[in-house]
């Protein structure tokens, strides 16, 4: 969710939007902001990168179609077999499940535009009336992306390869 809460700069080492986002979670045991990003951090990436000077999160708006879990840097072992063969183990990832044996990464999915509330905090901090605080989700102010999976990959060098023996866990 963008919202508009610190005013635009010109110079912050370089030009600095004004869209704030906060990450919301709406789950059984809470709901509301998570984590919040201020627009300065991404003039502050831009001073190592300045071709990137008003193309950051704070000032253009964010795309998202899907989710995704990556784990990176994984401590493994590797062995290779008298064919050539290369043979890699992970350490066995545990995921919590729920009652009918899945776990759920991700569900609900919902994604606001500027007229969802966006809009209404802008024109609050330009002394109209305090917005309702909720979330306009009509269609012209939300979109829920079709969620499904993908099969799991594993690169291994050069190349993606397929899980396999997933059973033996």
């Amino acid at each position: 969710m963008t919202l508009p809460l610190i005013q635009a700069k010109k110079q912050s080492p370089g030009p600095t939007g004004e869209i704030c986002w906060t990450l919301f979670l709406n789950t059984s045991n809470f709901s509301g902001p998570v984590a919040f990003w201020i627009p300065e951090i991404w003039s502050h990436l831009s001073r190592s990168y300045p071709v990137i000077d008003g193309r950051g999160l704070d000032s253009r708006p964010g795309r998202m179609a899907s989710g995704a879990m990556e784990i990176n840097t994984a401590p493994y072992f590797e062995s290779k077999d008298a064919d050539g063969n290369i043979y890699s183990r992970i350490p066995r990832l545990h995921f919590p499940l729920n009652q009918d044996g899945l776990t759920i990464l991700m569900r609900d999915v919902k994604l606001y535009s500027r007229l969802s509330l966006y809009q209404q905090v802008k024109e609050r901090s330009e002394e109209k009336p305090f917005p309702a605080g909720r979330f306009d989700d009509r269609p012209n102010a939300c979109w829920i992306p079709e969620i499904k999976s993908h099969p799991f990959s594993l690169r291994q060098g050069e190349k993606n390869i397929p899980l396999s023996d997933l059973t033996t866990y």
